[in-house]
């Protein structure tokens, strides 16, 4: 084998992706039950004024697509038009990605389906060792000669913009990405060049209005501004519409980008309070539960409330039990 992986080196070309990665990011594939999935929503737009109920639309879905789902809610902007229906599984995302099981019709009512634009995190995987000299366009177009239902390939960054030898891969398939978990392996080529893999996490989620756009306080539903929404794509104030061609600006920061960017300093600072919020929370539990373990007489006291328990549950006489409480 000679010079095989040299068609990907190209030193000069690095994509800048809007992802960006810490040690958090990743994690090994031995333990593959411990990611908890979540779906994007599917969006059902009607064009009546008059829209179904919430409960007959899902009951609707279900007779017709053969599913069973339970959980859907209309969007809070849009005059209650829009409809977001959330699946619990992946086999139920896989099933309503597929266009042809979709009726032009939910409750004898017109209505248009817009399918979700991302893949949930438990779709994807990060292949390590891919070195960051190689151009992923042609890396890409290889390895979807054996895994046909990869979607994206994007190159992980640590801070500052520097491309380490990760990179993240997104499937359409579940099947497909839970075989490669499986093998723990990633095939490249017939000549077993193949890279391990680690299961994708994504970044720390924060709270984010989808109406007014703020980080952190709270939902849409709750805004305290819902009669003067502000765009998510221009950051000015006018009714939601996914279709503005107003210059992109965001809301918070106000550079040419969307409201929820990953790359915003406004969402990457609130992340990093949010962050540090819980790492004190938990270092605060932790030293209350060692200053009680280490009371002076706190270790006697447990152990005869363990001694105490186990004699009663074996409804058996306790003999030579030290009772020192003392404060």
């Amino acid at each position: 084998m000679v010079n095989v992986r040299n068609q990907y080196f190209n030193n000069s070309d690095f994509r800048q992706a809007p992802y960006t990665t810490t040690a958090g990011s990743t994690k090994n594939v031995s333990n593959p039950t411990a990611r908890r999935p979540s779906f994007p929503p599917f969006r059902i737009t009607f064009t009546a004024d008059e829209t179904p109920s919430e409960l007959s639309i899902i009951k609707d879905i279900n007779k017709h697509c053969r599913i069973s789902l339970s959980y859907g809610r209309y969007a809070a902007a849009g005059r209650n038009k829009s409809f977001l229906l959330y699946v619990n599984t992946s086999e139920q995302f896989d099933r309503l990605m597929d266009k042809n099981i979709w009726s032009m019709q939910i409750c004898s009512l017109d209505c248009s389906i817009d399918l979700p634009s991302k893949v949930p995190s438990s779709y994807s995987i990060v292949a390590i060792g891919v070195p960051a000299q190689w151009n992923l366009a042609e890396f890409e177009l290889d390895i979807k000669k054996h895994y046909p239902t990869i979607i994206k390939i994007e190159r992980l960054y640590v801070n500052g913009g520097i491309p380490i030898s990760k990179v993240r891969i997104d499937f359409s398939s579940n099947e497909e990405v839970n075989k490669v978990i499986k093998n723990k392996r990633l095939l490249l080529d017939d000549e077993n060049i193949s890279f391990a893999i680690q299961l994708y996490a994504a970044s720390l989620r924060i709270l984010r209005c989808f109406n007014c756009q703020q980080y952190n306080d709270h939902i849409a539903i709750n805004c305290p501004h819902k009669d003067n929404p502000t765009c998510f794509r221009c950051g000015q104030n006018h009714a939601y519409n996914p279709h503005c061609c107003n210059k992109i600006c965001c809301a918070n920061c106000h550079q040419d980008h969307l409201a929820g960017s990953p790359n915003c300093p406004i969402k990457i600072d609130e992340r990093r309070k949010y962050q540090n919020s819980i790492t004190s929370s938990i270092n605060n539990k932790t030293k209350k539960n060692n200053k009680l373990f280490l009371h002076p007489f706190g270790q006697q006291r447990n152990i005869n409330v363990i001694y105490l328990v186990l004699h009663l549950i074996q409804l058996k006489p306790f003999k030579h039990v030290l009772i020192q409480v003392r404060s």
